[in-house]
């Protein structure tokens, strides 16, 4: 959590007497021992029944309830069987017909399937009875990370015509698979959905459609990272980010992110819970000795990004682990440049005497490695640090030379 919005949320939960509640899909670490939390276990068997009904589904209302509480009425998928059931094409939008067909709702057999996978099968059943190209264009969105808008779904289309696509996309979205937004002419997928879906693209179609995403992406204004306070300012440079993952292009995802891009989500947005979201997916793809995969100094500097990051959302043990490891390389690559940095970042969050030693530690290092700029953020620190002990003529003296 943004600690800013941490903090705000921590406030709400005191407004007393005022009653405040929150619906995520996570639970914030900033709520956490300080509210009630009650996790919502699906819909009730007559709120699923309305749901089915009100999707244009008729049938036996024992029948339907009984069958959505095998999977726990999830919302999401009760759609997708809805979906299923209106292009039934024997009847129609005829539960009882669909659910007794052993080549319709009856191969389903979700009682022989453990209630943990059976959301995942019903979307994988529902999904195969696509045709091939509606299935290539469900999966295609599916490497997006975000809404798609309608000019990226045009570029990742496998139809010749749009008459085409627009029937396609209809399809998809009849069936409960994709969501549409029709004021901003939007698309998207339900995570449970998207995550499904990918799994059906074609290894031999993903370079393409990452490839032919990425330069969708990279082609369009570039964004002011300068200005970004909020995520949304940066999407496209996010995405474009998690695309280079996905098209092996590990060096290159390394290199797009760090510089302004990593400066606006950590200073600008501080948006530390997103970072490493994205540095973790870029480590994980890099594999257990990631310096082989991205090279030693971009490896040191995604490790101790991901540092930063997690101590900025508490997880301080991670941070600590992250922040030796990289110390380590630095230190055998002979990295003063990188080292300095490190050692400036760790001293930072350690008590005054630890943290001015470390950032002595770290000028040091930055004028043995000619780093003019590194050199003058240590001697800003140290001054804010000596600042802090009271020791005012010694911070003076520190901001004149950092001047």
């Amino acid at each position: 959590t943004n600690p800013l919005d941490a903090e705000l949320v921590r406030y709400l939960v005191n407004c007393a007497p005022s009653k405040i509640l929150f619906t995520s899909r996570l639970m914030p670490k900033a709520l956490e021992g300080l509210v009630r939390h009650h996790a919502l276990t699906g819909l009730t068997p007559r709120d699923a029944e309305s749901l089915a009904r009100a999707a244009g589904v008729k049938g036996t209302a024992s029948f339907i309830q009984d069958f959505a509480a095998l999977f726990g009425s999830h919302a999401l998928v009760l759609r997708v069987v809805c979906g299923m059931v209106n292009d039934y094409p024997e009847h129609p939008g005829f539960f009882d017909d669909w659910l007794a067909d052993p080549e319709a709702g009856g191969k389903l057999r979700l009682e022989d399937i453990e209630p943990r996978h059976r959301n995942a099968h019903i979307l994988e059943f529902a999904i195969a009875g696509l045709d091939a190209k509606q299935r290539q264009l469900l999966a295609r969105i599916a490497v997006l990370s975000d809404t798609a808008s309608y000019e990226t779904i045009c570029v990742i289309s496998p139809y010749a015509t749009l008459v085409d696509l627009h029937a396609a996309l209809k399809t998809l979205g009849d069936r409960g698979l994709v969501q549409w937004d029709q004021q901003a002419n939007t698309y998207d997928l339900h995570p449970a959905v998207r995550g499904v879906a990918f799994e059906q693209l074609e290894h031999s179609d993903r370079a393409g459609t990452y490839k032919a995403l990425r330069d969708h992406f990279a082609a369009m204004p570039p964004e002011d990272y300068k200005r970004a306070t909020e995520l949304d300012h940066l999407k496209n440079s996010i995405e474009v980010f998690r695309l280079l993952i996905g098209a092996g292009m590990l060096k290159e995802a390394a290199s797009h992110y760090f510089g302004e891009l990593a400066n606006s989500l950590m200073y600008s947005v501080g948006a530390y819970g997103d970072v490493v979201e994205l540095l973790e997916e870029l480590l994980h793809a890099a594999g257990e000795e990631p310096w082989k995969a991205l090279g030693a100094r971009p490896a040191s500097y995604v490790m101790g990004g991901l540092g930063i990051a997690l101590s900025h959302t508490g997880e301080v043990e991670k941070a600590r682990a992250l922040e030796g490891q990289t110390i380590a390389l630095d230190l055998a690559e002979k990295d003063w440049v990188n080292l300095s940095i490190e050692i400036r970042n760790l001293s930072m969050g350690r008590g005054l005497a630890t943290g001015i030693r470390g950032l002595e530690l770290s000028l040091e290092l930055a004028k043995k490695a000619g780093n003019a700029s590194g050199e003058a953020i240590a001697h800003l620190s140290l001054a804010h640090a000596e600042a802090s002990c009271g020791r005012y003529d010694e911070a003076k003296r520190l901001l004149e030379k950092f001047r």
